[in-house]
This record gives structure tokens, C-alpha cells and sequence, in this order.
């Protein structure tokens, strides 16, 4: 397809008729509100299309733990990926694709696992280093010794905390086969920030393998919380440019 843009504004476009010989150029002419029209929609088709983007897997960038005492392992191998025989990437993959292939995790503790101990629950509460529409967990229950339950709560300032769910039960995993998650999906608790998981164990021993996140990016700013990714701005800005063009030709 050949566009073309001259003082009358003139679409062209190119079409090949087999039942003919050569090519023959059929012309369409647009005014300029239906330039207009037609720039606006296109602008507004990408911003939304933007905003539509499907649910992605989500990787915490820190952690901290209270309510009990590192035993074992780096607390980090429970959401860098160490362990993952499949791994994702953070923010663009698909959330449910991606669980759906049941990714596993090695039953080797070493470099892979984190281990915990002291009176329950052993209180883990993850940052996840932008403000997320959260719809979903993945949850890598330790083989051996791992979490009997848990509760979730989840935060926009990763100062108050609101319980979302208690008593989530996790697989019971053989001990030393490698093991798949536990997927909890649920409507979105939209500008979460930081995600906290009350854990018990059936011991004063809790392990646990890998926890992943899946939602979209929050379009909105929490109090405290980060500011939303610029596409969309730019999207807009690419709007408005197409009109001040089209302003400017009919001057």
C-alpha cells in the first residue's frame, strides 16, 4: 500500500488486477476533519490496546523475613529464580501460559531453597519494585520440610498491611522429586506493592522453594507507590502530535 500526502491530501494506494495489464492506481480523497477523525482513532486504538495487556509473571526485587530466624539457604532464591528448571521473564511473560506448562523446581536444597525457624508464623514479606494490578500467585512448596499453610496480605505502601486470604493450604510435594506450584488466581487488588506471606510449617522448621507474581502494571500512582510506566504518555503524545499537525496544514 502507497500513501501519499499532498496540498489537496490524497490517498493512494496501489492494487493489482490480474485481468488486467500493469497496475492501476485507485485514489481516495479525505478531507482533512476525516484526517482528523481517522488520526485520533488510531492514536486512541494503540493507547487502549496498551492498557489491555494480558496478565504477566512478576518478579519480587526484594525480601525480608520476621517472625523467625534464616536456618538455611538465601531467603533471594525464593524469588530470583534459583532452582527454576524453566525460567520467565519478569513483566513479559504470560502468567498463565506459562504455569500452564507446570514449570518445576529442583528438589536440591543448595542454591536453590530457603529454610527458616523459630515460634510460627514465619513472616516473609516480598517487594515487588513497582506498583502491580495483582491477580495472581505462584507457589513452589518446599519437597521436604515445606510450608502446611499460609495467609496473604498485600499493601500499597509497604507500611500497612490488609489481609487478603488466610489459611491457603499448598501442596504436600513428595520429598526429593522435583515440584510444580501452587497457582492462586483471584480478582485484582490493583497498586500493590509489597506482598506478605504468614507462614506455618509443621515444625518450628518452614522451607520454602519459589513464589512469582502475575497482574499488570498499575496505571495508577498509591500513595508512596511508583510511578506508572510511560508508554501510555507517549502513546498520548503521539496523539496530540498527529493533531497539531493536521491544525497546522489547515492554516
Amino acid at each position: 500500500m502507497l500513501f501519499r500526502f499532498e496540498n489537496n491530501i490524497y490517498l493512494s494506494q496501489l492494487l493489482t488486477n490480474p485481468t488486467k495489464k500493469g497496475n492501476d492506481r485507485v485514489s481516495y480523497r479525505l478531507n482533512r476533519g476525516n484526517l482528523l477523525t481517522a488520526s485520533f482513532a488510531l492514536c486512541f486504538s494503540l493507547f487502549m490496546t496498551m492498557q489491555a495487556e494480558a496478565n504477566v509473571m512478576f518478579q519480587a526485587s526484594s525480601a525480608t523475613l520476621s517472625g523467625g530466624v534464616l536456618a538455611s539457604g538465601d531467603l533471594a532464591d525464593t524469588h530470583n529464580q534459583n532452582g527454576l528448571l524453566s525460567g520467565y521473564t519478569s513483566g513479559v511473560t504470560d502468567f498463565n501460559s506459562y504455569l500452564a506448562g507446570l514449570p518445576l523446581h529442583t528438589s536440591v536444597f543448595a542454591n536453590a531453597e530457603f529454610l527458616a525457624a523459630g515460634t510460627p508464623p514465619i513472616t516473609v514479606t516480598y517487594d515487588l519494585g513497582q506498583a502491580i494490578d495483582l491477580t495472581g500467585i505462584a507457589f513452589w512448596n518446599e519437597d521436604d520440610i515445606g510450608v502446611f499453610a499460609f495467609n496473604v496480605l498485600t499493601s500499597t505502601d509497604g507500611t500497612n498491611f490488609t489481609t487478603f486470604q488466610n489459611g491457603l493450604t499448598p501442596s504436600d510435594n513428595p520429598t526429593g522429586q522435583n515440584y510444580g506450584p501452587d497457582v492462586y488466581s483471584f480478582a485484582s487488588i490493583d497498586d500493590t506493592t509489597h506482598v506478605r506471606f504468614e507462614l506455618f510449617g509443621v515444625s518450628i522448621n518452614v522451607a520454602l522453594g519459589e513464589i512469582a507474581f502475575g497482574g499488570t502494571a498499575s496505571t495508577t500512582t498509591p500513595p508512596g507507590g511508583v510511578v506508572p510506566e510511560p508508554t501510555s504518555f507517549a502513546t498520548w503524545g503521539l496523539l496530540v502530535g498527529a493533531v497539531a499537525a493536521v491544525r497546522r496544514r489547515r492554516k
